[in-house]
């Protein structure tokens, strides 16, 4: 049975790491409110929030890819490289990047080690600098990446001292952590 008090807190907070996402956030807007494209929810004072940008490059051989590979492929920015925003609070996390075209925000699901992110049909996993794209009914044609650089974590303006640990993608897999970066 679905705890929907403890489902509706979780939502909430993932609606507002969508708002920090868009830069759409207000540190002066004490109220829920919207705007277009965006919802801006408060979070409770000292809940800690950050964001991270991480920059990926993906290794893909054509000549030894399967189809399902090559259409996976074509759905990732030119030259498979490019960055994923870790935006994480209390119990929440998402991970952001282009997909299709369009920005994904993926969300964190509970997995064995490391981190794994859900969004639309694809699947984002994470295990210290090392990730792995997929589709999630074809997991076994995955794409492989690996970190080239990590930036500073930076705090939300709506709490300048986050709660939540900031460290780079092979501290995560060493501490054993799968909340995300």
């Amino acid at each position: 049975m679905v705890d929907y008090k403890a489902w509706q807190h979780y939502v909430q907070r993932a609606v507002l790491l969508l708002v920090l996402c868009s830069g759409a956030a207000s540190a002066a807007s004490p109220n829920v409110g919207m705007s277009e494209g965006s919802m801006l929810v408060p979070l409770t004072h000292g809940e800690g929030v950050n964001r991270q940008d991480v920059h990926y490059q993906c290794s893909f051989d054509e000549r030894k890819a399967n189809s399902d590979q090559k259409e996976l492929v074509a759905s990732l920015p030119p030259e498979r490289h490019f960055i994923v925003s870790y935006l994480n609070a209390d119990t929440a996390a998402l991970a952001a990047f282009p997909v299709d075209s369009k920005m994904l925000v993926f969300a964190n699901i509970v997995s064995g080690s490391g981190a794994k992110y859900v969004a639309d049909r694809y699947a984002w996993t994470t295990e210290g600098d090392e990730a792995m794209f997929s589709r999630v009914d074809r997991e076994d044609s995955a794409i492989n990446c690996h970190v080239v650089t990590v930036e500073a974590p930076s705090k939300s303006a709506l709490n300048p001292s986050p709660q939540i640990s900031s460290h780079s993608p092979s501290e995560s897999a060493q501490t054993g952590e799968d909340q995300g970066h």
